[in-house]
C-alpha cells in the first residue's frame, strides 16, 4: 500500500490561476495574478517569487503551457490543462468535486484517500508529479493547496485520511489547513 505524506505548503499568492505539473526537476510553478512563483519541492518547500510577471503575461492558455525561466511548463487550473491522472506506478488520482474528496486507487482499489476544501467554490485540479512521487491538489485560494509526496517504506505517514464523513477526520484536516496560513 503506497503511502503518502503531506509536505506544509507555504504561503504563496491570494488566487492562483494555474500550477505546472512537477518534473523531474522537482519544481512547481504557481501563477497568480501577483506574480509567477516557483516551489522547490522537498522536505522543506522553498518558494521564489517573481512580480515582473503575472497573470497572462508568460501563460498562453490555448497552449496550456507558461514559457518561464527558459523553460516550457504545462499548467493546469482556471483554464483547464491536462493533468496526469494515472502515475507511472499505476495508480490513478479520482476527484470528487461534489464531495470535496480525493482518492489515489490501484488496481482498482483505494489506497489513499483524503478530503480537501475548496473556499471559493471555483475550479479544483489535481496531478501526479510526471515520476508519480509527488501530488498537488489546488484550487484558486493558496491555503487550499495540497502537497504529497510518496513516502519510504517505514517513515511516518502524517495525513489525515478520512472515513466517511467523520467528524474528527473533517477537524484534523481544519486544523492542518489552519496552521499552514
Amino acid at each position: 500500500m503506497a503511502n503518502w505524506k503531506y509536505v506544509t505548503a507555504p504561503s504563496v499568492c491570494e488566487r492562483v490561476i494555474g500550477f505546472s505539473i512537477p518534473d523531474e526537476h522537482e519544481e512547481l510553478l504557481i501563477i497568480s495574478y501577483e506574480g509567477m512563483h516557483t516551489l522547490k519541492l522537498g522536505e522543506d518547500i522553498v518558494v521564489s517569487h517573481d512580480n515582473n510577471f503575472q497573470e497572462y503575461d508568460l501563460y498562453d492558455p490555448d497552449l496550456g503551457v507558461a514559457s518561464y525561466k527558459d523553460r516550457d511548463w504545462p499548467i493546469i487550473g482556471l483554464m483547464g490543462g491536462t493533468p496526469i491522472h494515472r502515475s507511472v506506478h499505476g495508480e490513478e488520482l479520482r476527484i470528487d468535486e461534489s464531495k470535496q474528496r480525493f482518492t489515489v486507487r490501484l488496481d482498482g482499489k483505494v489506497i489513499f484517500k483524503d478530503i480537501y476544501k475548496n473556499f471559493s467554490g471555483d475550479w479544483i485540479a489535481g496531478t501526479f508529479s510526471t515520476d508519480g512521487n509527488w501530488l498537488i491538489l489546488g484550487c484558486p485560494y493558496d491555503f487550499d493547496l495540497i502537497i504529497l509526496r510518496r513516502s519510504e517504506i517505514g517513515e511516518q505517514n502524517n495525513s489525515c485520511e478520512a472515513t466517511g464523513d467523520n467528524v474528527s477526520s473533517l477537524i484534523r484536516n481544519l486544523i492542518r489547513r489552519c496552521l499552514r496560513i
